[in-house]
């Protein structure tokens, strides 16, 4: 007798599976062809992209901007302070007065505070020619002014 031939079992399934394979559902990232509406979709999206790029690195380079005047204006006023410790001293805008003597032609410049004379010099001739004006309507007062009482008298 000849062998006899077998046939394949059937295989038992379970939940629609072969006994001898598994399924498992899986994700794959896998190229695929756009669409021409996804093409100008994306084209768009990539345009609106670079223009908020550019506007990211004009604020980027506007805040560096600021920052370095910001920096620019802490050290300088670092600077005064360090030079106000180190001359332990300050320029002030104080009261003054200007007494302009109209004599001797000079204009002397006293702090009111202390009185301490800060400058004495000779008048501008501007200021001689207000002088000389001052000194003119003065003596033509006492010219007047004696007249007045010559004729009193």
């Amino acid at each position: 007798m000849a062998p006899r031939e077998r046939k394949p079992k059937p295989s038992k399934k379970t939940n629609g599976e072969d006994t001898h394979t598994k399924t498992v559902q899986t994700t794959r990232n896998v190229r695929c062809t756009l669409t021409d509406a996804e093409v100008l979709e994306r084209a768009d999206r990539a345009s609106h992209i670079i223009l908020e790029i550019d506007s990211k690195q004009a604020s980027i380079d506007n805040a560096k901007k600021q920052a370095k005047a910001d920096i620019d204006a802490l050290e300088a006023e670092h600077r005064a302070m360090m030079g106000h410790v180190r001359d332990k001293a300050e320029y002030r805008d104080v009261p003054c007065d200007a007494v302009f003597d109209f004599r001797d032609y000079t204009v002397t410049i006293s702090r009111r505070d202390t009185g301490e004379v800060l400058d004495k010099r000779a008048m501008t001739i501007a200021e001689r020619e207000e002088a000389q004006e001052r000194l003119e309507l003065a003596s033509s007062a006492e010219n007047d002014a004696d007249t007045i009482e010559e004729a009193i008298t």
